[in-house]
């Protein structure tokens, strides 16, 4: 579950020798019960390192590529 105070950014930077440096920032609310704090440790953070690591080698890819 998605929370109203869950938010993710993502940022360019420009680094000297025409490189770019890709800043992702990421925040979530605090669940409301000690159950759904357990289930997002458990389940919903392993989930979303996994996703927003493939989500970030591809963005590597694309512009390595291009």
């Amino acid at each position: 579950m998605v929370s109203p105070n869950d938010w993710q950014t993502l940022r360019l930077e420009p680094l000297d020798g025409g490189q770019t440096r890709l800043i992702a920032r990421v925040r979530g609310g605090t669940p409301p019960s000690l159950t759904a704090r357990m289930v997002g440790r458990l389940f919903r953070e392993p989930a979303h390192f996994v996703m927003e690591q493939k989500m970030l080698r591809k963005i590597r890819d694309w512009a390595e590529n291009s």
